[in-house]
């Protein structure tokens, strides 16, 4: 069976950049595409385990990488301990469980922080675009996504497991839209082009270009001990790290994804 994000791919963009990890139940991860081309931070990650693992469920102990401060400074906007964990969650549960390579395991720092960046200059562009989004314009980015997908089991899946609401993926969405037409306007080129993805990187290296960055990795400590799934994540843990603010997936509740974890792998058998 093709993994999910291959079906996904053109319709997602810059999803990913700005916060939406999607998530396909039984799916070898790929090389991100929405990364920087830079080889500097090119390393493969880990395979994803079978048996998956939800965010809210890794204790921040368990992180292969910990933050106990701030990260880095985006043309002086703070990149939070509490952002960069509760990224580092969502891309550790490509280890949990397994014999991940050593240069895999610390590749996920750098593309960590590296996500981290790119996602605080797409989200400045955004807020200094101008580009109107109405909310009609999301319905119909919300019914393109979904028309990727084998059914509305997997979307729930989606949001349960990456732990937002579907208010907040409307707001992703919203980002992702304007974002893309600034591609669009600046590379004179049309949604549906095939050179679409390049001029997304080359459009996020541009910013890379012309931003401040400044990155504070000795903030960034090796973790404690392997992942595991024992210890639910606390908004406590991140405060204790230096700052006092959470970020909102670190305050939501575990769900209880068992049922939709279970139509969502009915649905990929019937798929393949």
């Amino acid at each position: 069976m093709e993994c999910l994000m291959r079906h996904l791919k053109s319709s997602l963009l810059f999803v990913a950049l700005i916060g939406a990890q999607l998530v396909a139940h039984g799916c070898a991860t790929a090389s991100s595409p929405d990364r920087p081309s830079s080889a500097k931070h090119d390393a493969a990650p880990a395979q994803a385990p079978q048996e998956h693992m939800s965010p809210q469920h890794i204790s921040s102990d368990d992180l292969p990488f910990r933050a106990v401060g701030p990260v880095a400074e985006v043309n002086g906007k703070i990149i939070t301990a509490a952002e960069f964990n509760q990224e580092m969650r969502l891309r550790a549960r490509t280890l949990a469980g397994k014999e991940a390579p050593h240069e895999a395991v610390q590749s996920l720092k750098v593309e960590t922080l590296e996500r981290l960046i790119d996602r605080a200059l797409a989200d400045q562009a955004v807020a200094n675009s101008g580009v109107e989004v109405t909310p009609s314009v999301v319905d119909a980015e919300l019914r393109a996504f979904k028309a990727k997908l084998p059914s509305e089991d997997v979307y729930a899946f989606y949001l349960a497991d990456v732990g937002i609401t579907e208010a907040e993926f409307r707001q992703q969405l919203a980002k992702n839209y304007q974002l893309r037409q600034l591609v669009v306007e600046k590379y004179g080129i049309g949604e549906r082009d095939i050179a679409l993805e390049h001029s997304q990187r080359a459009f996020i290296e541009s910013l890379r270009r012309a931003a401040s960055i400044r990155r504070m990795e000795d903030n960034i400590q090796a973790g404690i001990r392997p992942a595991t799934a024992d210890a639910p994540v606390s908004q406590k843990e991140d405060s204790q790290a230096g700052e006092s603010a959470a970020t909102g997936a670190n305050a939501k509740q575990p769900v209880d994804k068992e049922e939709v974890r279970k139509k969502l792998q009915d649905q990929l058998r019937q798929t393949r």
